[in-house]
């Protein structure tokens, strides 16, 4: 997969991730520790393109995507963090055919082609819509 793409999913990912989660800085339990002024704390990423993680959002979500492959995709993006085999567990309840610890690389990569295809398909029908 090209870094473009790759961009493209970790953009979506951040805009699909439970805002719960996003963790900007550690405070005391007493919320009244100040942090020294010498310590400097990583930038996040705040920039999305709310718009291009909208319309993978779309395509994940349609009546034609693969469930399965929606599936390996969400819990490979935005819950990086979930036990392996748990989200295995939950990806193998779409039915079809059986992903493995031994073959989720492979699963995964074709679930990644098969979105970039259907984004290519339905970048272009809306490139020669006409309004």
């Amino acid at each position: 997969m090209t870094d473009e793409f790759e961009d493209r999913l970790g953009n979506w990912a951040a805009w699909a991730r439970p805002r719960r989660m996003i963790v900007a800085s550690c405070r005391s339990l007493e919320s009244q520790y100040k942090a020294p002024p010498m310590w400097e704390y990583p930038q996040l990423k705040t920039e999305i393109d709310i718009n291009d993680a909208m319309r993978i959002e779309e395509v994940l979500t349609g009546e034609t995507f693969p469930k399965k492959a929606m599936a390996i995709i969400v819990y490979s993006y935005v819950y990086p963090w979930l036990n392996f085999s748990g989200a295995l567990r939950k990806i193998n309840r779409f039915g079809g055919e059986h992903v493995k610890q031994s073959n989720f690389d492979e699963k995964l990569l074709d679930a990644k082609r098969v979105l970039r295809n259907t984004l290519k398909i339905t970048d272009a029908e809306q490139l020669y819509k006409v309004v």
